[in-house]
């Protein structure tokens, strides 16, 4: 029961993980809006709301680790010098199941290791959309920079049309002349 458990808190914390990442996600498509339509205000307002989501996210990533170290901690003999990660994630997987005696529960094992898998999938696929919305940001954010600062260069650049000093005088009879 104790290791139907594991996978259930691990399919549960990431299955949190997946849904603010994909709230994150679509906060992140609304800053890209927000940036290519120069909405400042919403932008801000939308920052503001990433950065709650990104507090969140951490303290359930935190509750992963502390899971996830908790199950190393007590495999460690199964895992010698493998470290904390995924191949050592996956033979304590395999630990687990070893270990569960009852054909009632294996069946429960097996369909919660299904859909741990189905949610690490999600997870991973999520995580790798987010990252790419973000890093898309990132580029509109410069490239926008970058066009402003070039207008305000342009601007600051002095119009000799309007200095005053230089301006010649022209001749209006002259011109009024060569016009008729």
């Amino acid at each position: 029961m104790k290791n139907v458990m594991i996978l259930e808190n691990l399919h549960r914390i990431f299955q949190e993980e997946v849904e603010l990442m994909t709230e994150a996600l679509e906060v992140e498509k609304q800053k890209s809006m927000a940036i290519l339509q120069a909405k400042t205000q919403l932008l801000k307002e939308l920052t503001q709301k990433s950065d709650e989501l990104l507090k969140e996210m951490i303290k359930i990533e935190n509750q992963r680790y502390t899971l996830l170290g908790n199950l190393f901690e007590q495999y460690k003999d199964r895992i010698q010098g493998m470290g904390m990660n995924l191949s050592s994630l996956i033979k304590i997987i395999e630990t687990l199941k070893e270990e569960t005696k009852d054909s009632i529960q294996k069946k429960k094992w097996e369909d919660n290791i299904e859909s741990l898998i189905t949610i690490l999938k999600q997870f991973r696929d999520t995580t790798e959309s987010l990252k790419s919305e973000v890093i898309t940001n990132q580029k509109l954010l410069q490239r926008t920079k970058n066009i402003i600062s070039n207008l305000i260069d342009q601007v600051e650049k002095k119009d000799q049309t309007y200095d005053l000093k230089k301006s010649k005088r022209i001749n209006h009879s002259y011109l009024v002349n060569q016009s008729i």
